[in-house]
């Protein structure tokens, strides 16, 4: 199959590395088209996304690697930005002034009920079981709506063009620590999730990083979603939510194969600035 990737992360936040040692390791790979997407810029406090004040130089640097490797791969300028009730989504007039060729739309961020903090689904255990607690009177279904509202929400408002990690409340979750996904209290939030996306023709990205840094067993989203995402005809593709250079291709043969298993032949990929679909 052809390699594309689009959601990468590099020392502007997160991630570490260069942002040139991504590009000169995907075309070692034979990438034909990569996209970086670092954390956009966030007014709650954290050490996780990227600062307001190197917006300008990310934008700067990536459309200058853009230029002189136009060449030998296809780069594109993104951002995985969140969406925070409220205070910031991937539709906000900010992102209209960057030249960006897509964004991927995530929700890291939970609200505290009324107590003006926001906690991280994807932080540690400890943490989301305070959200749980504290945030929904420890009924972890509850949380699982509110979590899943909230990606509907975006995805109806902000209409980015990937959703990021659409399942990543479950990084945590091992053995059903707090809910089962197949407890009908989850299937529907899925399901309505789901066709919220269709009804907005957005892209659902087969997710390896929980993979590959070995926090989960199962890509984001799990193999039954997969399905869904066939049945319904939702566009997916597979990124590696790279945070280190040598993980901007980890499990793409695995997922490819897992996503062919469930009848799913191409991947819809933005190459040229268009949005193409290419097999897998």
């Amino acid at each position: 199959m052809e390699l594309f990737n689009y959601h990468m992360h590099n020392h502007y936040c997160d991630g570490k590395g260069e942002p040139e040692d991504y590009v000169k390791k995907a075309i070692q790979l034979g990438f034909k088209a990569i996209g970086f997407s670092s954390h956009a810029p966030v007014a709650i406090p954290n050490n996780w996304t990227m600062k307001q004040e190197d917006l300008g130089k990310y934008v700067d640097e990536i459309l200058s690697l853009k230029e002189k490797y136009k060449e030998k791969i296809n780069i594109c300028l993104g951002l995985e930005i969140d969406y925070i009730k409220g205070i910031m989504g991937p539709g906000d007039e900010i992102y209209k002034a960057i030249p960006l060729e897509y964004s991927i739309g995530s929700v890291h961020f939970m609200p505290i009920k009324d107590s003006g903090e926001y906690l991280t689904v994807d932080y540690s255990e400890e943490e989301l079981r305070k959200i749980i607690n504290d945030g929904y009177d420890g009924d972890a279904y509850k949380f699982v709506e509110a979590y899943y509202t909230f990606i509907r929400e975006m995805a109806s408002s902000s209409k980015p063009n990937i959703i990021g990690h659409l399942d990543l409340i479950k990084k945590f979750n091992k053995d059903n620590l707090f809910f089962r996904e197949d407890d009908s209290r989850y299937v529907n939030q899925i399901e309505k999730t789901l066709q919220v996306i269709k009804e907005n023709k957005l892209i659902i990205e087969v997710n390896t990083g929980g993979v590959t840094r070995g926090y989960i067993k199962e890509y984001y989203p799990s193999e039954w979603i997969i399905a869904r995402c066939k049945e319904m005809n939702i566009p997916m593709n597979i990124s590696s939510d790279a945070h280190v250079v040598d993980n901007i291709d980890g499990c793409f043969d695995a997922a490819a194969k897992q996503l062919r298993d469930n009848g799913i032949e191409e991947q819809k990929v933005l190459f040229e600035g268009k949005w193409i679909y290419s097999k897998l």
